[in-house]
């Protein structure tokens, strides 16, 4: 399973009910976010994963993760925990400005890539020049 939405998630977390998680990942370029996971699904219940509309890692009513997979009108829930995982890739924060010079996060790229230009894995790097004008 892989995040195809990269897009979004960046909106998503420029929004202003995240900015308190965008400061703390911008305190370390090391902070990563997973963005694929490979697991082993049993034989009889493959076909359900195969035919999935959506795939959504939620949590339960007990705070449990939960991956549920929605076909049609019908859903199927299994528990996180229960899915062996023997791999994942995780993906690094690009930095750069709004047209507000806020930091903000611009891209998501993966471990063997670079940032584009003008955005930076290190969000201290991201340099506010303003001009001011004198009086």
């Amino acid at each position: 399973m892989q995040l195809l939405d990269k897009v979004r998630l960046t909106s998503i977390l420029n929004t202003e009910a995240h900015k308190h998680l965008r400061k703390y990942i911008a305190a370390d370029q090391d902070h990563k976010i997973v963005t694929s996971v490979d697991l082993v699904v049993v034989e009889a219940d493959i076909h359900i994963f195969l035919r999935a509309d959506a795939i959504q890692l939620q949590k339960d009513k007990f705070d449990n993760l939960v991956l549920v997979l929605t076909e049609g009108t019908s859903k199927t829930s299994y528990f996180f925990s229960e899915l062996p995982i023997f791999s994942y890739r995780y993906s690094g924060f690009c930095w750069g400005e709004n047209r507000y010079d806020n930091l903000i996060i611009k891209n998501l790229v993966s471990e063997d890539q670079n940032c584009p230009s003008g955005t930076y894995l290190k969000a201290s790097k991201v340099h506010v020049e303003r001009e001011y004008l004198k009086f």
